[in-house]
């Protein structure tokens, strides 16, 4: 496994990690409802398509001045 293949992984894991940790805190304080689920997803969903937003502008070429 070179290193950029490592670092892609680690940089996939640390996203679910971090959701995993906010989870973790929340089942162990018993506060868990239908919100942090949802919450979560509705996150999820903003930022995957801010990425695809940001990606595809960066593929159209630019305009003649």
């Amino acid at each position: 496994m070179s290193v950029n293949n490592l670092v892609n992984v680690v940089m996939q894991v640390f996203i679910i990690a971090i959701l995993g940790f906010g989870m973790t805190y929340v089942l162990l304080l018993c506060d868990i409802d239908l919100s942090v689920g949802a919450t979560m997803a509705l996150v999820g969903t903003v930022c995957a398509f801010a990425h695809w937003s940001m990606a595809r502008r960066r593929s159209q070429p630019c305009s003649p001045p």
